[in-house]
């Protein structure tokens, strides 16, 4: 059969026609088509569109009545994600949490039709008054942001892939939210060792484990064929170190031994017949050969010595003295990698859609000095141990050799924020970074990288412990991780989008609002001893005791304190979690703050209730101390979970509370009142007098409040301030330690010129960069140099007399006094100042060749050499005068001089080697001991002994030659020691200055190791304070804005409490806390205006005490507007309506009081016009869905009237508008595109509004809408829904009205027909009476209207068409398929007249009437009408409208 193909290419609906009739490219009517406007050959053809289909029904899915708020379609996939929830804020502009609201997030895939909540939970705080604002979807990962919470994305493949009924995969805003937890504990550099002992002991696992014996150890081998052993004694070889015996000088005492019985194998203690290790009793050198050593042993008791022997020990057994308990014979690491670096660790995580955290805060410097900073001094002549003397090799090398890091294994505990067995499901950890940072490096390193299995393998424990082992990183993180100190994720954002697989915000919150200042003061102090806050007591009290009930305890052991956690292991007693010590004497009773059972006797421990007050930097950082002469502020910086934090803030406290003062604080040199042996460095504290806060969120103002994780609790809020650190800025950076050869104070001549003021040094090799000459506009021949160097004296040279054993048995060190050489010096704030550097000869004019007699010269270190001299300006005097020989300083110098006769060196054989000087001329007294000096002797050359008799001689040290006639100068100096060696000049003792230190351009606040969780620290302040932690009943859910004159505000009366929940009421007797006074400081709306003295000095806001210790705020005559007050009512304008109510409690436990400082966010709520009075009017009346008939030239449809719920009239009609929600075209006609909104624009133009003003009603001002439409509207029928709103927001039940516009009028019947006349009205109107050229048939329409609700508009409607058809004058006369029935301007009356038009009708009741009065005016007032036949399809195919 014939095959008909029509391509519709100009898409056009075409009904006026016949079937038959429609041309090529145009279709008659089409059901679920569209016509294809693709660029292909198929362009033109139809294709099937989907029509509405009812696909899914949220309340069966969810079980919940939820709404949809936001969606997002991936066609790649066939698949819409769709935001639902139950919950509507009643309170939006404040985002009130509800811990009852459902909220999901589901996918529907439209190709499978199936349906997966993928995540489901109040903690999505999702609300129908903040819809999803944007949505994208990224290779698989769904971001999303309402402004209402932080922005957050899924992973919708691992969100719930087995589809369960309730998903498990996210469960929380740390699992979702796009900034991720921020770690903000640093790593823990202390153990708890034999933790089995009572008490435990602790320790750093900063570790040497590589050295076989601590500094003042050795080792030996054991000599001979068998090795020996077996006796008291035994011969050793090869000795490397010291062994301290029982009679030295020191500190730690006598040496302990061990062995290592074959190579690779640990050290053996040798124990004596308790188990006890042994040490050594005696040391002989060279007993049976020079190069051997023979030890005997002892037990470690005090007495007379318990001698021990010896094990039996094969040769070349290797013995170890004073072994380093540490020792780790497999090290796997490089010993020495970390000598020669100051190095800092941290870590970071990362998440299982490859984000990572914020890096954690940076441990202190793990370093700790060989020798543990110690200057050593070994020598011994009579056991040939390995000398070693530190103070003088510093200032020959103007270096400290031994200031390296020993430090080359490092346990590093990395804190968790939960348990292992559940961090990695809480934070969706896939890995853990270990990093590393080197103090002169911008670098940050990772030196190991953790997978999660790792992460959680072993012992269940909040750590994670990972053994370093001096390993170097594998890989440097990029600079955009290095730099990214805090996450910029937006706090809450209205706008989101996706550009180049990057998610872009805008129109966002960026930060919290910070308090603006803290009250807190600081300390330095000495680092306090090691304590974690911890103890133990036995109870014997038993039963239930009640919640503040007293429990007896015995004397305990280590510390409780009110906040302390209780726990107890003995069997019958129920003690529930985190139970604290609210209070008693701490000694022998104490309460609870949750109901116990307890045994008699029961064992309680207690603990701290967090780390900020323990003190643990003694043991972790042993030798680390803050900086002296130093200026150091000291600032806080809140973070919330998800790593944004705040800016520095201060201290507003600049009072002196013991000891504690503002946040800047000066730390001074230290005083010569300090032990310096039991000195273990300063560190500084801080002292917090008051909370941090405020505890509640104020969105107006941006503070956040404090975190509070627990979705189930109406306080919910996990962008609160939820961690702290502690940070520093301390300016002045760099400086030198200069080592000195000795400082010699005031002059080598002139011993008492200028004492006090001026001093001398000298100096030698990388001194000389440390305190530089000025050589800006110095001339070429200049040899004295000024210099603009300050200095700090450390260190100073003494006049004490070095000890020496005068015979060698037993004497371990040939020098017994070192250490009292130098001593510490104690300067002040002024610093001294180098004004002149010279050489030595240029300085002083001094001739070496001819030296002075006596010759002081002598004095300066390398004096022969010419070496550089300091002339330093004192500010008090430093160094030892040339001529001084005692600490005290009351001897001086006998002088002396001769004249050589001869000289005649001793011997060679005779030890030491000796010279004996003939002389004459003695002018003065000869000492032994005296140095000599002159041309040809040697430096350090003393007078060993002095002859009697003639000739005149003495001895000298040294085997020298000196010529005839020579003078020579003798000052006297110390003894010889017992080998006979020149013995050093007092002068040239070590002595250390340190410059000033460069002051930093940088003002940068750096950060520490104490951090810690705000809410932990709040309630240890309050607990250490007495103060009061809260406010209870602070709930104002049912203010709202009709609240009349001296209404309160609050629910309840609130009350002060303290951190156990227990109201503190007033007069209450010590040591209880007693409430003094409570005030309502200042009320801040959100412009940070004071608004509690309004307009005219008039309070908005009252305190009120019903009752002792109870407490409400009344509303005043300003508030709502009566007297100076403007009123306050539900505006749009949140911040005019939204106050901080800052509200002050004095406490006092009777000895001092504590000032408390509140904040809480509140402001009305909104009433609903619905529920106003007066009442929502409307005319005509709107409610039951009406329909209203009238036309396109009638703009005003309806006149609404509505007031706010404000209590004052005038106020009424503030921010109340009437809107046109939405207006659409029923049954979807196609005048417009399908789904235009002409209320909104949205596929369409706006055609319906509302025009809004105030209108005076009585006493009361009202919100007048007139909801008008445009006249350039189609006629048709509109389903329109208009609205009332204020600033509450979303539409409430009933403030919505929808009705039926009904444009159009539908006609009973439509009929054509025809009329003759002559044109001469004299003729009949037939063809054969009207004269030639006369007769006119002309064609009429006839349109009956029955159903106009307007009885006026009910009759026939009869227009002249002449000789057009039906279609013909529709198409001439109106648009479109339009036809207007005018019956404004329709003619109803006949006689002469003006012909009527055609698009004018002739009207009237029925048909015979309205063709008269058309007869009369268009057909010569004589026709002959033919019968009306009924015109097809024109009732159906044209839209009808009556104006």
């Amino acid at each position: 059969m014939a095959n008909v193909q029509n391509s519709f290419i100009r898409s056009k609906l075409n009904k006026d026609l016949d079937a038959r009739l429609v041309p090529n490219g145009e279709y008659r009517d089409a059901k679920n088509v569209q016509v294809s406007r693709s660029d292909g050959s198929n362009v033109g053809s139809l294709e099937n569109i989907l029509g509405n289909e009812n696909l899914l029904d949220f309340s069966i899915l969810t079980s919940a009545r939820v709404v949809c708020i936001g969606k997002v379609v991936s066609e790649p996939t066939n698949e819409v994600y769709l935001f639902l929830t139950s919950n509507t804020d009643p309170n939006p502009s404040q985002l009130t949490y509800n811990p009852f609201g459902e909220s999901y997030i589901i996918v529907y895939n439209s190709l499978l039709n199936e349906t997966n909540i993928l995540v489901q939970g109040n903690f999505l705080n999702f609300s129908t008054t903040h819809e999803i604002y944007h949505a994208n979807l990224l290779e698989g990962l769904l971001f999303w942001t309402d402004n209402r919470n932080q922005p957050r994305k899924i992973n919708v493949n691992l969100a719930n892939p087995s589809n369960l009924a309730v998903p498990i995969y996210y469960t929380t805003e740390d699992q979702i939210s796009v900034a991720k937890y921020n770690p903000f504990q640093p790593i823990q550099l202390w153990q708890e060792v034999n933790p089995a002992t009572s008490p435990a002991s602790y320790e750093t696992t900063m570790k040497d484990v590589t050295s076989k014996t601590f500094p003042n150890g050795a080792t030996a081998l054991t000599g001979g064929t068998s090795g020996g052993g077996g006796g008291a004694t035994i011969t050793l070889l090869s000795l490397v170190g010291e062994v301290p015996v029982s009679s030295t000088p020191e500190i730690y005492g006598a040496a302990s031994v061990g062995y290592i019985s074959q190579a690779g194998a640990a050290i053996t203690p040798i124990l004596d017949s308790s188990g006890n290790p042994v040490v050594v009793n005696t040391v002989v050198y060279g007993a049976g050969s020079v190069n051997e050593w023979t030890v005997g042993l002892k037990k470690n008791i005090s007495g007379a010595p318990v001698v021990v022997n010896w094990p039996t020990l094969a040769a070349g057994t290797e013995i170890v003295f004073n072994a380093n308990p540490y020792y780790d014979k497999d090290f796997a690491g490089d010993p020495n990698f970390l000598e020669d670096k100051f190095v800092r660790f941290s870590y970071r995580f990362r998440f299982d859609d490859n984000e990572y955290s914020l890096m954690a805060p940076f441990t202190q410097v793990a370093f700790i000095p060989k020798q543990d900073g110690y200057f050593m001094y070994v020598r011994d002549g009579a056991r040939n141990y390995t000398n070693k003397d530190d103070q003088s090799a510093a200032y020959r090398s103007t270096v400290v050799s031994f200031v390296e890091n020993k430090v080359d294994a490092i346990k590093l505990l990395i804190p968790l924020p939960f348990l292992k067995s559940a961090i990695v499901d809480s934070l969706k950890i896939a890995e853990l970074d270990i990093l590393y940072k080197e103090s002169d490096a911008l670098a940050i390193k990772v030196i190991e990288t953790i997978s999660a299995s790792e992460l959680i393998s072993g012992t269940d424990s909040s750590f994670f412990e990972y053994d370093y082992l001096s390993k170097k990183p594998y890989k440097v993180l990029p600079s955009s991780d290095t730099t990214r100190v805090y996450d910029k994720v937006p706090v809450r954002a209205f706008a989101q989008e996706s550009s180049g697989n990057r998610i872009i915000y805008g129109n966002f919150q960026n930060k919290h609002t910070p308090p603006s200042t803290l009250d807190y003061n600081v300390a330095v102090d000495a680092k306090a001893d090691f304590d974690l806050k911890e103890g133990t007591a036995i109870s014997s009290t038993s039963g239930i005791i009640a919640i503040g009930g007293s429990v007896t305890i015995g004397t305990p052991v280590g510390t409780i304190q009110v906040g302390s956690i209780v726990t107890s292991a003995t069997s019958g007693v129920t003690i529930l979690a985190n139970t604290s010590v609210t209070g008693g004497n701490l000694t022998s009773n104490l309460t609870f703050d949750k109901e116990v059972t307890l045994v008699n006797p029961a064992d309680l421990v207690f603990t701290a209730a967090g780390p900020d007050t323990q003190t643990v930097s003694k043991i972790e950082y042993p030798n680390h101390s803050l900086k002296q002469n130093r200026n150091y502020q000291v600032g806080v910086v809140l973070s919330d979970r998800y790593g944004r934090t705040s800016t520095v803030i201060l201290s507003r406290n600049n009072s002196l509370i013991n000891g504690f003062r503002g946040d800047t604080i000066y730390s001074p040199y230290l005083s010569s009142g300090v032990d310096q042996d039991s000195w273990p460095g300063e560190s500084l504290k801080i002292l917090f007098n008051s909370v941090i806060g405020p505890s509640t969120k104020n969105v107006s103002t941006g503070e956040p409040g404090l975190y509070n994780g627990l979705a189930s609790s109406a306080d919910y809020n996990p962008l609160g301030w939820y961690s702290y650190k502690i940070v520093v800025k301390q300016t002045e950076q760099e400086y030198y330690n200069v080592y000195l050869p000795g400082i010699m104070a005031s002059y080598p001549q002139s011993q008492l010129l200028e004492l006090g003021k001026t001093s001398h040094a000298v100096l030698l090799n990388d001194n000389i960069n440390k305190v530089p000459r000025d050589l800006t506009e110095v001339g070429p021949d200049q040899k004295q140099f000024r210099s603009s160097v300050q200095l700090f004296g450390r260190v100073q040279n003494t006049a004490i007399a070095p000890a020496y054993p005068s015979s060698p048995p037993d004497a371990v060190q040939d020098l017994s006094n070192a250490g009292a050489l130098t001593d510490q010096y104690y300067p002040s704030t002024n610093p001294d100042t180098v004004s002149t550097i010279s050489n030595l000869n240029d300085l002083f004019e001094y001739n070496p060749v001819n030296p002075p007699v006596p010759n002081y010269f002598s004095q300066f270190y390398l004096n022969e050499s010419n070496p550089l001299i300091a002339k330093i300006s004192t500010a008090s005097r430093i160094g030892q005068q040339a001529n001084q020989t005692t600490s005290a300083g009351a001897s001086v110098y006998v002088i002396a001089n001769v004249t050589v006769v001869s000289s005649a060196p001793v011997a060679p054989a005779t030890t030491p080697p000796t010279t004996t000087i003939t002389y004459k001329n003695l002018r003065g007294t000869l000492v032994a001991s005296s140095i000599v000096s002159g041309v040809g002797v040697p430096e350090d050359t003393t007078i060993v002994s002095i002859g009697t008799g003639t000739p005149t001689t003495f001895v000298v040290t040294g085997e020298i030659s000196i010529e005839a006639d020579t003078k020579i100068a003798m000052v006297p100096g110390f003894a010889a020691n017992f080998l006979g060696e020149p013995i050093t000049p007092p002068i040239q003792y070590l002595a250390v200055y340190e410059t000033e230190p460069v002051e930093s351009l940088l003002d940068i606040f750096w950060e520490s190791t104490s951090t810690g969780e705000v809410n932990e620290l709040n309630t240890l302040i309050l607990n250490a304070t007495g103060g009061g932690a809260g406010l209870i009943n602070t709930s104002t859910s049912d203010w709202d804005e009709s609240y009349v004159l001296n209404n309160t505000i609050f629910n309840q009366d609130f009350q002060i409490v303290d951190s156990f929940n227990t109201p503190i009421l007033p007069n209450q007797s010590a040591p209880a806390i007693s409430l003094v006074s409570v005030t309502l400081d200042s009320v801040i709306n959100g412009y940070d205006t004071d608004v509690q003295f309004g307009g005219g000095g008039a309070s908005y806001f009252g305190l009120t005490q019903p009752s002792p210790g109870f407490f409400n705020i009344e509303l005043l005559a300003a508030y709502i507007g009566q007297g100076a007050g403007n009123g306050i009512y539900f505006g749009q304008d949140s911040l005019v309506r939204n106050f901080r109510f800052n509200i002050i409690a004095i406490t006092t436990d009777g000895t001092n009081q504590t000032t408390n400082t509140y904040a809480i966010n509140a402001g009305p709520s909104n009433v609903s016009p619905i529920n106003a009075i007066p009442t929502i009017s409307t005319t005509p009346n709107l409610t039951g869905n009406p329909t209203i008939h009238s036309n396109r030239l009638i703009t005003d449809i309806a006149t609404c009237t509505a007031a706010n719920g404000s209590s004052k009239g005038d106020l009424k009609a503030k921010g109340v508008s009437w809107i046109v929600r939405s207006a659409f075209e029923t049954n979807a006609t196609s005048n417009y595109p399908n789904g235009a909104n002409l209320a909104t624009g949205e596929n369409g133009p706006v055609l319906f509004s509302a025009t809004n003003t105030e209108i005076i009603s009585g006493s009361d001002t009202l919100a007048k809408g007139v909801i008008q439409l445009n006249s350039d509207i189609a006629p048709a029928k509109y389903d329109i829904t208009v609205g009332v709103q204020d600033a509450g927001g979303g539409p409430p039940v009933g403030t919505n009205f929808t009705f039926v516009l009904d444009l159009v009028i539908v006609p009973a019947s439509v009929g054509r027909g025809f009329a003759n006349y002559c044109l001469n009205n004299s003729y009949s109107p037939t063809p054969t009476d009207c004269p030639q050229g006369d007769f006119v048939q002309s064609n009429y329409v006839a349109i009956e209207i029955t159903s106009s609700t307007i009885s006026t508009q009910n009759g026939f409607y009869v227009f002249d068409v002449g000789d057009f058809t039906f279609s013909q004058w529709q198409n001439e006369n109106f648009d479109g398929g339009i036809i207007t029935l005018n019956r404004t301007n329709a003619v109803s009356t006949g006689g002469a007249g003006q012909p009527i038009p055609s698009d004018i009708p002739a009207f009237a009741n029925n048909l015979a009437n309205a063709q008269q009065i058309l007869e009369e005016r268009n057909y010569s007032g004589n026709a002959d009408f033919g019968n009306s036949v009924p015109q097809t399809g024109a009732i159906s195919n044209y839209v009808y409208e009556i104006v």
